[in-house]
């Protein structure tokens, strides 16, 4: 079901791409925690740990977003 949720994929991605030109976020990227906050308000507040983990390995491995350091993405 998460492979084939492009428009969840798309949110997720647009969360971190508005979030990391925030000078906050800048230099280090965005931390699972953060994106899964805003994902819980934007998208769904049932949203769980471990379909955004799906969603953010699917975009990593698109290429879509890197991870800078462990759990920290940026796009």
């Amino acid at each position: 079901v998460t492979r084939e949720d492009k428009e969840l994929h798309r949110k997720i991605h647009h969360i971190i791409q508005e979030d990391c030109q925030k000078p906050n976020h800048a230099e280090k990227g965005c931390h699972f925690q953060h994106i899964l906050a805003c994902a819980r308000l934007s998208v769904s507040p049932d949203l769980s740990e471990g379909v955004l983990q799906q969603v953010l390995e699917l975009l990593e491995d698109q290429s879509d977003i890197i991870s800078t350091m462990e759990h920290y993405y940026t796009a």
